[in-house]
């Protein structure tokens, strides 16, 4: 179930990388932010590179440690609500929202 969960969500990472976001502020995480951005930014990147190196990230993990639904269920959730408003506190208010499947990768990184 989670090996096919990491495709899925890799399928529209890419997917979704390839329609250009006229407004980052609906769908990037950034101090502030609304609900809707929190839970999608994982979902949206700047370009095909950044999508790519992090879908291909997240299905090793998957693939190689035998990462299970748990673990990617709290990773998204730690990944969506802590490092914005943690991040805010060291280097003050961030004004450009932040988008990318990376919060995730990490999380999971530091799990393993």
């Amino acid at each position: 179930m989670e090996k096919i969960t990491a495709l899925v969500i890799s399928t529209i990472v890419a997917g979704l990388s390839f329609f250009k976001v006229w407004d980052w502020q609906t769908v990037g995480i950034y101090a502030g932010s609304d609900i809707a951005g929190r839970v999608l930014y994982p979902f949206f990147h700047a370009n095909i590179l950044h999508a790519s190196l992090n879908s291909w990230c997240l299905l090793s993990m998957v693939f190689i440690y035998d990462i299970g639904i748990w673990r990617l269920v709290l990773a998204y959730i730690i990944a969506v609500t802590i490092p914005v408003d943690t991040i805010e506190c060291f280097i003050g208010e961030m004004t450009s929202p932040t988008v990318g499947l990376s919060g995730i990768v990490f999380v999971l990184f530091g799990s393993i």
